[in-house]
C-alpha cells in the first residue's frame, strides 16, 4: 500500500508530510490527502515511488562516500 511505504518513507527521512508532497509531486496537501483516504493514479503513484527510491540510493551513496574518506 502507497500510503504505508510513504508513512515509513517519512519516519526514515525524518521529512515532513508537506515537504515530501511539494518535492515529489509539487503537492504540499498530498499526503494529508492521502491518509484522509485520497487514492492516487497509477502515474502519480510510479512518480512516488520512483522519488522515494531515489532519494534512498542518493541518501545511501552520500553515506557510503562519506563513510569511504
Amino acid at each position: 500500500m502507497l500510503i504505508r511505504a510513504v508513512e515509513q518513507f517519512l519516519s526514515r527521512h525524518a521529512m515532513s508530510a508537506s515537504h515530501f508532497g511539494r518535492a515529489a509531486a509539487n503537492d504540499p496537501r498530498l499526503v494529508g490527502d492521502m491518509r484522509g483516504g485520497r487514492s492516487v493514479r497509477p502515474p502519480l503513484d510510479q512518480r512516488l515511488r520512483g522519488f522515494m527510491e531515489g532519494f534512498d540510493f542518493a541518501t545511501n551513496r552520500q553515506q557510503e562516500n562519506s563513510d569511504a574518506r
